[in-house]
């Protein structure tokens, strides 16, 4: 490489992409800590932190320039937010939800099962309301206002910040557009321009979208993802997991931990109703465990444990099973080592 070269030319961006990447896990072990404290107490915090730090597949995605470390850290922003909702916080908590989730859209379109949790937290924050005798239509009423409020600023994030899915002003390669979507892109022509420019998809990003999505199902037959033939789904990616990218000590300590975690939320919810007179102005019980009672809310502990479980069940019966594409769920499997 050249020294003089800026670190904006094509030889050395990816210098700068790698310093980020390193600066945004740093960023998903700091979540991580406030993650484990808000749910399990400081010391679970401190010792999640720790072990995702010494991950073996973290330390090697923060020294490339790939998507993974970018999405790590937005996705547990997200869920941090989701949190928020789900202990009936106003709505800064949907504007903040908002925000991460667009950013997490605009760094991976596939991460659509999070919007699933999110859904989860809007659930957990009804019941929560619910149970401390709060009006069921005026609950569902705010929950519903707040969540279009989230969708709303998601869509106007991700359109700012991910310009390649727009095909933006004065468009004129539509004799370029795929056949197959040539049809639904009719409508966008008669628009007036300044609308047309901040509305119309780009149709080559959503065709290239759907090559990327045949790639991962094994419908497109390409030389370099014949790797993945008789794979067995899931069980190749947990051996993977396990004996290479965490390690078989913390990796036992890890789905250990996530069986355990599972086991509660399923007793908590068959055994326990929320305390009478609960209010969500009342921390007494989702923060209980901050002030020396043992119990972890497991009714928010269910959001984290719901990403694991969807993204690793989704994620592990595809045909490209690449163990990269689990680095989102680590933190949380650190965080259940912790505690396990």
């Amino acid at each position: 490489l050249q020294a003089d070269q800026p670190y904006g030319s094509y030889d050395r961006v990816h210098l700068v992409g790698r310093v980020l990447s390193a600066l945004f896990d740093l960023g998903s072990v700091l979540l991580t800590y406030f993650l484990g404290r808000r749910l399990f107490g400081w010391r679970v915090g401190l010792l999640a932190a720790f072990l995702l730090s010494v991950t073996v597949l973290n330390i090697q995605g923060s020294h490339y320039f790939a998507v993974d470390t970018f999405l790590t850290f937005f996705v547990i922003l997200t869920i941090c937010f989701t949190l928020d909702v789900a202990e009936g916080r106003g709505w800064p908590a949907f504007l903040g939800l908002g925000l991460s989730m667009g950013l997490t859209l605009a760094c991976k379109v596939s991460v659509f099962l999070l919007v699933v949790v999110v859904a989860l937290g809007a659930w957990v924050r009804l019941r929560r309301r619910l149970a401390a005798g709060g009006e069921g239509s005026g609950a569902l009423l705010g929950t519903t206002l707040g969540l279009g409020l989230a969708v709303l600023v998601a869509l106007a994030v991700f359109r700012v910040a991910q310009p390649y899915a727009w095909a933006g002003p004065n468009y004129d390669a539509w004799d370029t557009i795929p056949a197959h979507l040539a049809g639904p892109f009719d409508i966008f022509r008669g628009l007036p321009e300044p609308l047309r420019a901040a509305i119309m998809p780009n149709p080559q990003w959503l065709d290239d979208i759907g090559s990327a999505g045949a790639q991962q199902t094994g419908e497109a037959d390409l030389p370099w993802g014949r790797q993945w033939t008789e794979r067995a789904p899931w069980l190749w990616p947990l051996e993977n997991m396990v004996l290479w990218t965490l390690g078989l000590p913390l990796g036992i300590a890890a789905w250990t931990g996530v069986v355990l975690a599972l086991a509660a939320v399923i007793r908590s919810f068959w055994r326990r109703r929320p305390a009478e007179g609960e209010t969500e102005a009342d921390p007494a019980r989702d923060l209980a465990l901050r002030e020396g009672d043992p119990r972890p809310p497991w009714d928010l502990v269910l959001i984290p444990l719901a990403w694991v479980l969807l993204t690793f069940g989704w994620q592990g019966m595809q045909y490209v099973k690449s163990v990269r594409y689990f680095l989102p769920i680590y933190p949380y499997l650190a965080m259940f080592a912790a505690t396990s």
